[in-house]
This record gives structure tokens, C-alpha cells and sequence, in this order.
């Protein structure tokens, strides 16, 4: 059998081709894999530059919120508890000023020092540039969620813009629109929100034409009240010795004391005070109360005859007509609720009862008051003509606003509250002891202001809730 040779130069060549194909195709391959590779580091540098961009439009937002704020915080407050809507906030309005409509109003007036009384004047905060003139905020819409005494809660939505050149509308990267919601706390002049002592200063916890006390103090709730809401101011009186240890002469008999400062000036007189008559509707007649043995309540429900309640108000608030009042046995409760109020409107010519018998279920200063004026068919005539109470028990916590009837106190009583009276007369160890808070509260239910009592103003604090409730690239 014949061997069979390979031929060498043959197979050297055919080994030199096979290697040269490799040699390509790997060489596609790491191209392929080296434009893949470049393809995702560019698709992932693009979505980072956008993720950068979205987050910068957030932080646009938010500062933006914060510069509003402020704005209002320190130059318009007055504004915080006022809806805002927004005209010109559009997405193809960006380059147009907004304007706002509800905070579009006439100059304020009654506002505290510093503030500004055109509330216009805030326009042109409503938008603007920030972080390096990067990028610029606008504000979308602003609701407010409460009352004009307890304050409450605000919703503040800003966009912010991205842009690569502010000055070029056309080169926006992205948009953000952020809520937040934030507590609107009612605080006075000069003070921080919730500040209980009227920023510092105090009303009267007293005011009348003639005051005697015969071993009778007038003195703070709590010792040590700073200040002293205990002030007496008796447009009847000698002027009092500036030296609080002497006895106010024609006033102070025994040992009586009385805490805060005593006054006698001419302002303000008791009748300043004077309530404004009631429109009663036309099934509203006077109650008259004669209790002996029996027990009666007055409350949000009861006495639909001779009561009103206010159907826009919350807490609720109650309106009663009370006539003559004779009260020597038995129980008359007064029942507000946890926070309501309960008005007594005294139009007879008498009110005479006993602490003994009287439970105000009320917890706090202002939730029951008793208020009486002039007669207005006989206006030499007051309502009530008198009014005397008795007893051992507290009485209270009340607001007694009567600047046209006198009040005579027999007995051990402490009354919890605050009065404006013609005249003030406790016998025995009768006492008047007023709450910490007198001032602030017969400001915000009664808008009666003392001087040296600041006026109120609202601030914006804190961060409830934040939303990012919209997030666009643009088109």
C-alpha cells in the first residue's frame, strides 16, 4: 500500500487563514462590545444629567417655598389666613409674572409695626430666580383651612424650573411642582405663636367707674403670672400711690390686695366695652329663671324658644336671652361643651343667685359669658339693673361683661375670670381671681384690646406634609 504525504507549504497557508479569521472576528466582537459599553456609559451619563436636572428642579421648589414663606412670615402675615390663586401659572405662561387673585386687596389697616400695609407689594415675590440664577420658582396655589381667630392650616404649591440659560425659556431642562402643607399659628405683635402672655403685655383683668373692696383681693389665677393680667382700672378712683404696698385709698379696706398695676385713667371707660344689640330672631324671647329645688341647663340644644345657635361656627356657639334671674336652691348649669361657648344676654332688671347653686361645666376662659348693656327702649336703664351673687363656691371661669350695671358680691367667693362693670363692690373675702390668658382671649372672642395690649397676626410654622405632585421633562 502506497503512504500518502501531506504537502507542508500547503497546510502552513490553510493554519495562516484560520488564524486570520479569528483575529477579525474577535476584533468585531470587542468593537461591537466596546460600542455597546459606550452606548450604555452615554445612555446612563443622559439619564443621570436628567435625574440631576428633576432634582434640582425639586430643590428649586423648595426654596422657593421657603422664600414665600418668609416673604409672608415677615412682611405680610395678615395674608396667610387669605386664599391665593394664581393667574398666568401655566405651563406655556412660564416667562409671565403671576398675579394673585384674593391677595389683590386695598391697603390693611390695624396691622402690627413693621409689616407692610399694601399687600400688593408682594406680586413680584410671587416668582422669581434662584440657585445662581440656574433657575427660577413660581408660585401655583395657595389655600388656606381655618378661621380668622384660631388660625389653622395652609397649602402652598411652588414649581420650580431647571434651565440651562435662565434668560432662555427655550433651554428648560426640567419642572417640579412641590406641596406643603404648614400650621398658621395666630400670635400677637412682637411675640412667638402660642405665646399665652399677650406678647409681654396685659389688658385689664377689672375695669369700672368705682371699685371697693373690703378684705377682697383681686390677684392672677396662678401666683407669679409674668405678667400680671391682675390690672385694675377704675375711671371712678383717686389716683393711686405708685407704691403698690399702700393701700389705693377709696379702694383697698382691710386687706385687700390687688396683684397687678391700678390705674385711673379716664380710657378706657367701662361703656367702651359695650356690646352691640343682638338681631334675635323672631321666636327668641327672654328666659326667666326662678330656681328654689329644681335643676335647669342651658346648652348648645336646650331652650330652642329663647336660644340661638350660630350655624357657621365651630366650636359652637350659643346665644341666650335670659330675663330676670332669681336663684336660691337647686342647680343651673351652664354646659358649653369641651370647647364651645355659651352667651348669656341679661335683659332683666334683676340677676340674683348663689355660687353654691351655679356649675359652669365649662373648662376654660371664655366658653360662658354674661353680657348686659343699656335698655335700648329706656336708655337711663341698664341690663340688669343689678346684679349680686353670694355664696362659698367658685364661680366661673366666666367673662362678665356688664359696663352698664353694677355687681355686689356677698360671702367667700372666688370668681375665675374677668369683669367690666359700672361699679365693683366685694364684701367679705370675695375675690376676683383673673387667668393668664384674659387678655389674649378677650381680644380674639370679644375684639377688646387694652392699650399696652399688642394687636394679633398670624405666622406660618413648620412642615406637615410635603408632596412632589408633578415632575416633567420638557417637551
Amino acid at each position: 500500500m502506497k503512504e500518502q504525504f501531506r504537502n507542508p507549504k500547503r497546510s502552513k497557508h490553510q493554519n495562516g487563514g484560520y488564524v486570520l479569521i479569528f483575529v477579525v472576528v474577535t476584533g468585531l466582537i470587542l468593537i461591537t462590545g466596546a460600542l455597546i459599553i459606550s452606548s450604555q456609559s452615554l445612555d446612563g451619563l443622559v439619564k443621570s444629567a436628567r435625574r440631576k436636572n428633576k432634582d434640582a428642579a425639586i430643590e428649586i421648589a423648595e426654596s422657593g417655598t421657603s422664600i414665600l414663606l418668609s416673604e409672608l412670615n415677615s412682611k405680610f402675615p395678615y395674608l396667610l389666613t387669605i386664599d391665593c390663586q394664581v393667574e398666568k401659572n401655566g405651563d406655556t405662561e412660564q416667562s409671565n409674572e403671576p398675579t394673585c387673585v384674593g391677595w389683590n386687596l386695598e391697603e390693611i389697616e390695624n396691622i402690627c409695626s413693621g409689616r407692610s400695609d399694601t399687600p400688593n407689594e408682594i406680586m413680584p415675590s410671587l416668582s422669581g430666580a434662584v440657585t445662581d440664577e440656574s433657575g427660577s420658582y413660581q408660585l401655583r396655589n395657595y389655600e388656606f383651612l381655618g378661621d380668622q381667630i384660631q388660625g389653622g392650616t395652609a397649602i402652598i404649591q411652588v414649581e420650580g424650573q431647571r434651565f440651562k440659560d435662565i434668560n432662555t425659556p427655550s433651554s428648560l431642562l426640567a419642572t417640579a411642582v412641590v406641596e406643603q402643607e404648614v400650621t398658621i399659628a395666630p400670635k400677637y405683635c412682637n411675640s412667638s405663636p402660642y405665646d399665652e402672655t399677650g406678647g409681654g403685655t396685659s389688658g385689664y383683668g377689672l375695669i369700672s367707674g368705682t371699685v371697693v373692696l373690703t378684705d377682697s383681693d383681686i390677684v392672677d389665677q396662678f401666683e407669679g403670672t409674668d405678667p400680671s393680667q391682675a390690672n385694675v382700672n377704675c375711671t371712678g378712683c383717686s389716683a393711686p400711690n405708685p407704691d403698690k404696698s399702700i393701700a389705693w385709698d377709696g379702694v383697698q379696706n382691710g386687706t385687700s390686695v390687688i396683684d397687678g398695676k391700678r390705674s385711673n385713667d379716664p380710657e378706657p371707660k367701662p361703656l367702651d366695652f359695650e356690646i352691640e344689640p343682638r338681631d334675635w330672631g323672631p321666636t327668641i324671647t327672654p328666659l326667666n329663671i326662678t330656681l328654689s329645688s329644681d335643676e335647669l341647663e342651658i346648652n348648645h340644644t336646650s331652650h330652642p324658644n329663647h336660644c340661638e345657635t350660630d350655624d357657621d361656627t365651630l366650636p359652637l356657639i350659643t346665644h341666650c336671652r335670659i330675663g330676670n334671674v332669681s336663684i336660691s336652691g337647686g342647680q343651673f348649669i351652664v354646659n358649653p361643651g369641651d370647647e364651645g361657648e355659651i352667651r348669656l344676654y341679661l335683659e332683666g332688671d334683676l340677676v340674683a343667685f348663689s355660687s353654691d347653686h351655679f356649675i359652669n361645666m365649662g373648662r376654660d376662659f371664655g366658653q360662658v359669658a354674661l353680657l348686659g348693656r343699656r335698655n335700648p327702649l329706656y336708655p337711663t336703664r341698664c341690663q340688669p339693673q343689678q346684679f349680686a351673687i353670694s355664696g362659698t363656691d367658685d364661680f366661673g371661669p366666666v367673662f362678665i361683661n356688664m359696663p352698664c350695671s353694677s355687681v355686689v358680691l356677698n360671702g367667700n367667693i372666688n370668681i375665675i375670670g374677668a369683669a367690666i362693670v359700672a361699679n365693683w363692690t366685694a364684701n367679705g373675702n370675695s375675690n376676683l381671681k383673673v387667668p393668664p390668658d384674659a387678655a389674649k382671649i378677650m381680644s380674639e372672642k370679644y375684639n377688646i384690646s387694652f392699650e399696652g395690649n399688642e394687636g394679633r397676626e398670624f405666622a406660618a410654622i413648620g412642615n406637615n406634609r410635603w408632596n412632589l405632585i408633578q415632575l416633567n421633562d420638557p417637551q
